[in-house]
């Protein structure tokens, strides 16, 4: 509906961005998309692990065109979107498990020859688990590492912002105290890392002559250190 009808309202139709006005465009023309998808997982004694990747073709792709301050809706030829995503899982002994997960978007406007506008960048977890040994009532702590590239691949047209990469900490532990009840416990963000999310709200952007793009994100940031417990009770 915003894409086919809207007229300047203030709206945030980019993650980046809390308000951009937006003008819709009745004459579009549907997007139409062909996907390949393909994938292979294996199961070993002690080793789990897989991996899964696809590429789509994007006709008609829809997007915006900025003038002054107004992102307008268009169609435009062709975009393509490719991706995929990894995990693997160690046993070392029956208690102790390390573990990796990673996945990846990419995106590319073959009409300007410019990236797709918000996408995200490379993400990945690592980590060690440690398990109790008693299957009645389990136990386990988790230490895990979360590392994300940066992105620079940005739509400049667009003006959307590159973000810096970072790296945060996790810890957590769960416990089945009885068969109807689990509790939780974690520590996010162990050590207090000050970072942004690249499709976090950037709000306010001032402009700087030196940046490339014209633009400094002086946004939303994510928060510190978060403590958290809980308990799921079944009755």
């Amino acid at each position: 509906i915003t894409e086919l009808y809207a007229v300047n309202p203030f709206v945030a139709v980019f993650p980046q961005f809390v308000f951009t006005a937006v003008r819709g465009n009745p004459e579009l023309e549907p997007e139409r998309m062909w996907q390949t998808d393909v994938g292979l997982d294996a199961t070993y004694e002690n080793v789990r692990a897989g991996a899964r990747g696809f590429h789509a073709w994007i006709d008609d792709y829809i997007t915006y065109v900025r003038t002054l301050n107004v992102f307008a809706a268009v169609n435009e030829s062709l975009a393509l979107v490719r991706g995929g995503e990894a995990y693997a899982e160690v046993d070392w002994t029956p208690r102790v498990t390390t573990f990796v997960t990673a996945w990846f978007v990419q995106g590319e406007n073959q009409f300007r020859d410019e990236p797709l506008v918000s996408i995200p960048p490379l993400d990945s977890r690592c980590g060690l688990r440690i398990q109790g040994p008693s299957e009645h009532l389990p136990w386990g702590v988790e230490f895990s590492a979360r590392v994300v590239d940066d992105q620079d691949q940005t739509a400049r047209s667009l003006l959307e912002v590159p973000t810096p990469g970072f790296t945060t900490f996790d810890l957590r532990a769960f416990a089945q105290l009885s068969p109807n009840l689990l509790w939780t416990l974690g520590v996010e963000n162990l050590f207090d890392r000050f970072y942004q999310e690249h499709l976090d709200p950037h709000g306010v952007q001032r402009f700087v002559q030196m940046n490339p793009v014209g633009f400094e994100n002086v946004g939303v940031f994510q928060p510190g250190v978060n403590l958290y417990s809980g308990i799921v009770w079944e009755f």
